[in-house]
């Protein structure tokens, strides 16, 4: 390994020691108490190396939604590589319920979400990567549901659809001891009703 890559790679692993301490401390105590001095306290490294990385707060959530993006990347091609996406996403609903009512991820999202309904500028950012994911949806719907049906009840299934696991967030928070065998069951039924052609 090159001196160069060894470089990348170590400004790789700062970053994500950094966004990982981030997350932490947004999920304990939410954006706005979480100071880059808290940050660098629970990264391990001094203010000054994270603003190595970072310029201010509000660049280290982006760079924490646009790995959220990457992993809707990962999940997204699986999906479009399927030989049947129907079949495929419900048979992933135990996994998708079991990552979107984890209480710390969920802690995020909502802190996300709500910064966003203060901050222009992150409002911005989770808008911009939701239109990215909701797109690519669309596009995947269109090819199970046909070229017939029209473009709004298409755009409106993925709404319905994203609807249904965002919402998980709060229920994580309001109800957690949700029976999720049950709740798995009611999923598959909504989502297999939303791959119907009418």
């Amino acid at each position: 390994m090159s001196s160069a890559d060894a470089d990348t790679d170590r400004a790789r692993l700062r970053r994500t020691q950094i966004l990982d301490a981030a997350a932490e401390c947004f999920r304990r105590n939410g954006f706005h108490a979480a100071s880059i001095a808290e940050i660098s306290k629970a990264a391990g490294m001094s203010a000054g190396h994270i603003y190595n990385y970072f310029e201010n707060k509000d660049a280290i959530v982006a760079a924490i939604v646009e790995r959220g993006l990457d992993e809707f990347q990962e999940v997204f091609e699986r999906f479009a590589s399927a030989d049947n996406l129907r079949d495929t996403m419900l048979a992933e609903v135990d996994h998708a319920l079991e990552c979107c009512l984890d209480l710390n991820e969920c802690r995020l999202q909502l802190e996300l979400c709500a910064e966003a309904g203060r901050n222009e500028h992150i409002a911005t950012l989770v808008r911009r990567a939701d239109a990215h994911m909701f797109d690519r949806f669309v596009g995947l719907m269109r090819s199970v549901l046909g070229p017939d049906m029209p473009q709004a009840e298409v755009d409106a299934r993925v709404e319905a659809m994203f609807a249904l696991f965002d919402g998980l967030s709060v229920r994580a928070v309001r109800h957690p001891e949700v029976d999720r065998q049950a709740l798995a069951g009611s999923m598959r039924r909504m989502l297999a009703a939303l791959f119907e052609p009418d």
